[in-house]
């Protein structure tokens, strides 16, 4: 605390005033929280630091309790936040209260708690609130929970404590006992920040109470202690012309006018401005004490780490808007910098607080952080002085490559994230101007070659004139001819010998463009919006790239590579499947029921034009509809059903584009129209308030549904027909029997008690999901929510503000489809999962996006004149495979090829041993091992045997089972570990098994009689690997132990052991030749090793996280190790040097296999396995198959790219 006197009157600067402090302001929020609480309601004072919650808190406990009420105020700070338990916290908690109600004469915490022990701790809270606090507290209490931001320091979630809070509330409707109990939330936060668990209902009641600055209206008892200083009400006037009524920067004016009154007092304004000026602003971070600016700054720089460049941004927007401010639209950034305390919301607009905060934190202030915080900063700011106009300001090559990975987990400002798009889109236009370059030289090249053809051809004819006058001259003349042809013949080998070099180095070059020119266009492709341009490029490049390698088989002795793994990550990753350009925008795009007919509107929307699906091709126009608003194909996809602005509905004979009838009756415009699943009713909904049904058949309007109150935006029939769902205006959602025409349900969409937000709330689009179980909806603000239709209990609340305006559901309701207001984005949503799927991205704004009636084209329409035809799973002829539970997360221990690779084998925490056809990417066979877990597999060379590791959690034996693969059945059991197994392989000869345990040995068994033949000992940690050598007569182990080691497999004897990992080697491999040995470790190294002498070869840096799998390609040139980070990488045997690095899996990468072949890479992670292929031609081929339809609307450019 620190005041300052003026005649006995303080002014406060930082903290809770007393109760009794005189300069204490009464504001609106006073009044609104007292009342408010009095009559029961829960409320909540979420804002930004230093307004005066506190005092608030001070102010109205100390009114209640003098009415009456039992009141707690409980800091959750004081509770502790450093180092604490559930237990400890929520015990703290209960203790406090104890306290706090006088409860401690006949309640002994302690011995409570134990007696109720299996409870956890949020449930002994709730219990302690229902039988304790309630049972012995019989007047109405409020709790007050004051810092509830520090929350969010805890090392536990707390989304149960709020739950508790809101369950308590919600008990009010069958306990009223609970009646009685009332919380007041307080704190620098958001209530949503308070259940972050998107998965359960948001923390949505409560009354907001808006706690405004000071308002001059307000401000007297501030005034009255000024009044010694001459005009207090000019004076204090002027200081809330600075401050704009913050109380701290209010008070602390206030005290430095009293501590520190000059002859200028008697110029308020003047004399105010100059202190301001010399005491808070001027060397404004020496002065800020107590903090506040310092606070505001920090809290923009540090508190929203990831996003401060998109608050900087926002504060650069507001700054430059001349005082007018930017359109508040509550959005998580602005949000986030509401709470900084920086900028306030006013009339709509989100502005500066006050002139303080605007000459402290200025534009020079905001462009000097920003400066800091990118990387590009003066090529940025010489673009943004050149207005945006000079392209050699654009990065280019590593600067944008490095520029782009370090954006990619940062939320930037709109001008930064414009800066780097415009970069990215130069720099695919300079690949797209260097590809047609090269095109252009070949062509010339070619004719150069031409012409050099025939300038040999008549040299020839020369040399045998030259010949026969040669016969016809002395002897003399012949001889000097022969030395002069000595001569000649010398110079054409020196010319011969300078040819070759340059040959040589137009390789090198060509090699260079293409590494390049690879990493380009996977970045254009990743960038969005051109993927069928990115594949044909890729294909080129591909092609190229195989003319020059000519009849090299091995990758590693390719000259270039990412040709190749930017074609292999394009197509696993490809959505695009056609595109159409058009030459006007097009709307309400939507397919036919058999999906070879696509409807669509003109930017007019005057007409509706069908085109062919598959080539583009117009098929007829149907004209008659002026405004067209929403259409929608009958189930057969014989008729079209159209609705307008004009309040009409027209059906159309698809087949002939005749109109068939017109529907009138409603009194304003139709907004949407949608056919019953049986094709024999048709739903419209309107701006009269209406929804009505009508008799396809007939044309006559069957039913009017009436109970909306504002304008019904959507309609949606249930999978089964019977039921329709519709969203409104009015902010509901109502539920309809088809057949009666009677309301079944109606549902709020949210209940808000701010009305900013409750204004927020229409519900725009409405959609039925998972088979008719799931409703979704869409409202104004952008919210989607998903709700169960039996309870129309709300489960999903997702991405609120993103401003989503549409949604569609696939038929079999498993994905849905958002569009973005005013975005070139559709995000794709697994509603199984809950999870985001991906983002299909056009080059501008998107207009409509619909589903085909199969659920696997996603048919999108855009301001950038394109129709898309998108898959909603992504192309993968090299399959992901699932089946151990990606779900669970259950994670994938070991994959191996059968001999002859046409099977995949893998096994996994799931228990079971699967196996997989790997042309098909079907599971073929599933054998459950019935082990805690299963954590290798093996096949026998003669590829008739499997063999898996595990461990049996009930006898604590460790087991390793043999499996006939033709039949599934188990063939043997061999234990004998006392620890888990952790790795198995059979000897090349098929007769003897090694396994590896945790026990720390190795045991030897024989195949045929499941007999052990010996076990290796000398490791001093757990075994974690295996392996033999080609020729079957030596062992590789490797240990927690840092080792690996190697044992004469005949004797059982250690030959040695190799040293240099610094941590744990999890992995061992034998190179096809036997020569190398390759192992792989927790300190991120793969290290290759001379197998005959036990010397270090090299040693591999790359990995971010542990090597946890090795393996040589069947030639022996490349390796392949696995890292706990997600990467799987491809090194060069012969240089050491990386070749690429494969990002697929989403969590760590446990196991990796080459195909016999070398053509597929396996690799196990967490529920998945990837098959990368390794083949150019193989690829080229999956390219060309895919672009079949692309090709077939666009036959002119397949000749040269797929011939």
């Amino acid at each position: 605390m620190n005041p300052a006197s003026g005649k006995g009157y303080e002014y406060q600067v930082g903290g809770s005033l007393p109760i009794h402090a005189p300069t204490y302001v009464r504001r609106q929020a006073d009044d609104n929280f007292y009342q408010s609480l009095k009559k029961g309601e829960f409320c909540y004072v979420l804002n930004s630091r230093q307004m005066g919650k506190s005092s608030l808190r001070v102010q109205t406990m100390q009114r209640l309790e003098e009415e009456g009420f039992a009141c707690a105020a409980v800091d959750i700070t004081a509770i502790g936040t450093a180092d604490i338990t559930p237990i400890e916290w929520y015990a703290g908690m209960i203790d406090y209260l104890v306290g706090c109600f006088d409860l401690d004469s006949d309640f002994e915490l302690k011995s409570w708690w134990q007696e109720n022990a299996l409870l956890s701790p949020v449930q002994h809270f709730s219990k302690f609130i229902e039988t304790i606090l309630l049972e012995r507290v019989e007047q109405n209490i409020i709790i007050f929970i004051d810092e509830i931001d520090s929350i969010l320091s805890l090392q536990f979630n707390l989304d149960d404590f709020f739950a508790v809070i809101r369950d308590c509330y919600n008990r009010r409707a069958s306990q009223p006992t609970y009646n009685r109990l009332t919380f007041a939330l307080l704190g620098v936060s958001t209530p949503s920040d308070l259940i972050q668990n998107w998965k359960r209902t948001p923390f949505n009641i409560g009354q907001a109470i808006d706690l405004t600055g000071f308002q001059l209206s307000e401000v007297e008892p501030l005034a009255k202690g000024l009044t010694r200083l001459g005009n207090s009400q000019e004076l204090i006037k002027a200081v809330i012309y600075w401050t704009g009524g913050q109380p701290f920067l209010t008070q602390r004016i206030c005290r430095l006018l009293l501590s520190e009154i000059g002859e200028e007092a008697d110029k308020p304004f003047n004399y105010v401005e100059k202190l301001v000026q010399q005491r808070i602003i001027d060397n404004w971070e020496a002065q800020d004490e107590p903090e506040h600016l310092k606070t505001i700054r920090d809290r923009i720089l540090l508190g929203f780490e990831k996003g401060k460049g998109r608050l900087l941004g926002l504060c650069q927007q507001i700054l430059g808007s001349n005082q007018e401010g930017i359109i508040a639209d509550d959005s998580p950034e602005q949000t986030q910098l509401r709470l900084t305390g920086l900028v306030v919301r006013r009339d709509g607009k989100l502005k500066i607080y006050n002139r303080i905060y605007e000459s402290v934190f200025n534009l020079a202030w905001v462009g000097q952080e920003l400066a800091k915080l990118r990387p590009y900063s003066d090529a940025f700011d010489a673009w943004m002085a050149s207005e945006r106009e000079d392209e050699s300001r654009l990065l280019r090559g590593q600067a944008l490559q490095d520029a782009l990975l370090w954006a990619s987990d940062k939320g930037l400002s709109d001008e930064d994230n414009r800066f780097l798009r415009a970069s990215q889109e130069f720099a695919n236009r300079e690949v797209a101007i260097a590809l047609d370059a090269e095109r252009q030289a070949k062509e010339i090249l070619a004719a150069a070659q031409a012409k050099a053809e025939l300038a040999l051809d008549e040299e020839r004819q020369a040399n045998q004139r030259l010949t026969e006058a040669q016969r016809k001259t002395q002897r003399q003349v012949r001889v000097g001819t022969g030395i002069l042809a000595v001569s000649i013949i010398g110079a054409i080998a020196a010319s011969m010998v300078a040819g070759k070099a340059i040959q040589e180095q137009s390789y090198a070059l060509t090699a260079t463009r293409l590494e390049r020119d690879g990493v380009n266009i996977l970045r254009q492709f990743q960038g969005g919006g051109r993927e069928i341009a990115s594949l044909q490029l890729a294909i080129q490049l591909g092609r190229e790239l195989k003319g020059l390698a000519k009849d090299k088989k091995s990758l590693a002795d390719y000259p270039a590579h990412s040709p190749v793994f930017s074609l292999q990550e394009i197509l696993r990753n490809i959505r695009e499947r056609n595109r159409f350009q058009v030459d006007t925008e097009l709307y309400l795009a939507t397919l036919s029921p058999d999906g070879k007919t696509l409807a669509f509107t003109n930017e007019e929307k005057d007409v509706i034009k069908l085109s062919n699906a598959t080539t583009g091709k117009e098929i007829t126009t149907l004209s008659g509809h002026k405004d067209v608003s929403s259409v929608a194909f009958s189930p057969d996809g014989k008729t079209l059903a159209s609705g307008s602005w004009n309040k009409t509905i027209k059906l159309w004979n698809v087949t002939t584009g005749k109109e068939i009838t017109s529907l009138t009756g409603h009194k304003d415009y139709v907004s949407s129209v949608a056919f019953s699943p049986d094709g024999k009713t048709l739903v419209s909904t309107s701006s009269d308030h209406i929804v009505k049904l009508w008799n396809v058949a007939t044309g006559k309007e069957i039913a009017s549904l009436t109970g909306h109150q504002g304008s019904v935006n959507s309609a949606a029939f249930s999978p089964d027909g019977k039921t329709l769902a519709s969203g409104s205006d009015d902010k509901t959602i109502k539920l309809w029997n088809v057949a009666t025409g009677k309301e079944i349900a109606s549902l709020i969409w949210h209940q808000y008690e701010d009305k900013r937000i409750a204004d927020q709330s229409k519900v725009m689009k409405v959609a039925f999901a998972r088979d008719g179980e799931t409703l979704v909806s869409v409202s104004s603000s952008g919210v989607i929510k998903l709700f169960y239709v039996s309870t129309l209990e709300e489960f999903v609340s997702l991405n609120e503000y993103k401003y989503y305006d549409s949604v569609v559901s696939s038929p079999n309701g498993k994905t849905l489809a958002f569009k973005k207001r005013e975005s070139d984005i559709i995000t794709l949503f697994n509603t199984g999962t809950f999870k985001e799927i991906d983002w299909i991205v056009h080059q501008d704004w998107v207009n409509s996006v619909a589903f085909s009636p199969d659920g696997k084209t996603l048919v999108s329409t855009s301001r950038d004149k394109t129709i898309r035809l998108s898959n909603v799973s992504t192309y993968q002829e090299i399959a992901t495979l699932t089946g151990h539970g990606i779900d669970f997360g259950y994670n994938v221990y070991s994959v191996t090829f059968s001999p002859d690779g046409k099977t995949l084998a893998s096994v996994s925490i799931d228990r079971t041993v699967k196996l997989w056809n790997v042309a098909t990417g079907k599971e073929i066979a599933s054998l459950t091992a019935r082990q805690e877990s299963v954590n290798s597999v093996a096949f026998s060379p003669d590829g008739k045997t499997l063999a898996s590791a595990s461990e049996n959690g009930s006898d604590y034996k460790k087991i390793i089972k043999l499996w006939n693969v033709a039949t599934g059945k188990e063939i043997d059991s061999l234990t004998g570990h006392k620890n888990s197994v952790s790795s198995v392989t059979f000897s090349p000869d098929g007769k003897t098994i090694a396994s590896g345990s945790w026990d720390k040995t190795i045991k030897l068994w024989n195949v045929t009689t499941g007999k052990e033949i010996t076990s290796l000992s000398g490791h001093q940690d757990s075994v974690n690997s295996v392996a033999f050598s080609p020729d079957g007569k030596t062992l590789a182990s490797c240990s927690n132990d840092k080792t690996i080691k190697l044992w004469n497999v005949t004797t059982g004897k250690e030959i040695t052991s190799l040293s240099g990992h610094q941590d744990s080697v999890n992995s061992v491999a034998f190179s096809p030749d036997g020569k190398t040995l390759a192992s792989g470790s927790n300190d991120r190294t793969t290290k290759l090793w001379n197998a005959t002498t036990g010397k270090e070869i090299s040693s591999l840096t790359g990995h971010q996280y542990e090597v946890v799998s090795v393996a040589f390609s069947p030639d022996g040139k490349i390796l392949a190790a696995a890292s706990s980070g997600k990467i799987v990488k491809l090194w060069n045997v012969g240089t050491a040097k990386e070749i690429a690095s494969l990002t697929g899996h989403q969590d760590s990468v446990n196991s990796i296999a080459f195909s016999p072949d070398g053509k597929i890479l396996a690799s196990g992670g967490s529920g998945t396995i990837q098959l990368w292929s390794l083949n150019l031609d193989d690829l080229l081929a999956q390219g060309c198959r895919y672009l079949k339809d692309y090709f077939a609307s666009h036959p002119n450019e397949k000749k040269d790219l797929c011939p």
